[in-house]
């Protein structure tokens, strides 16, 4: 499982150990058109008094960043529960690229990313592709019981930037 052998390394690191904060939150990677990671996969941790995020950028060394958690003011980053997480990413990513290929046939996604995180005290994936046509698909998969909780397909070209 990908999702604990990450985990275990930063747990391991001494600059884990070092810091401050009071639990998991997330895994992030950004995927090429190979749907290899086209970066360092992403560790987070949340601290509730600063608000913070801490990640974890896990390549051949560790390394550690902040920065204030991306949110709405009345959301509250939930803890990610890693025993809860019966769906690791090889899977996950094969249930929504079946899932792209079954409802959305040719929007083929050159670039993905995947989000673990818990939303409503759910572990879940949170899966966006990108196709050359610009369009978007999101999907959010259940990473307990393997079941699509929901997806949105949208045009880039449409989104405004206000």
């Amino acid at each position: 499982m990908i999702i604990r052998e990450l985990y275990d390394k930063v747990c391991g690191s001494g600059i884990y150990k070092d810091s401050k904060f009071d639990y998991l939150a997330h895994f992030f990677v950004m995927l090429d058109d190979k749907f290899e990671p086209a970066a360092n996969w992403q560790v987070g941790f949340y601290d509730k008094e600063s608000d913070n995020v801490i990640s974890f950028d896990v390549g051949d060394t560790i390394q550690k960043t902040e920065s204030k958690a991306f949110k709405r003011p009345e959301h509250e980053v939930q803890e990610l529960k890693l025993d809860n997480v019966k769906l690791d990413f090889e899977e996950s990513l094969d249930i929504a690229k079946n899932f792209q290929k079954e409802k959305f046939p040719g929007n083929d996604p050159g670039k993905a990313i995947m989000l673990l995180q818990s939303v409503e005290s759910i572990a879940t994936w949170n899966i966006t592709f990108i196709t050359a046509a610009f369009n978007v698909l999101n999907i959010k998969l259940n990473a307990i019981d393997k079941k699509i909780i929901s997806h949105e397909f949208s045009s880039l070209l449409s989104w405004k930037v206000n």
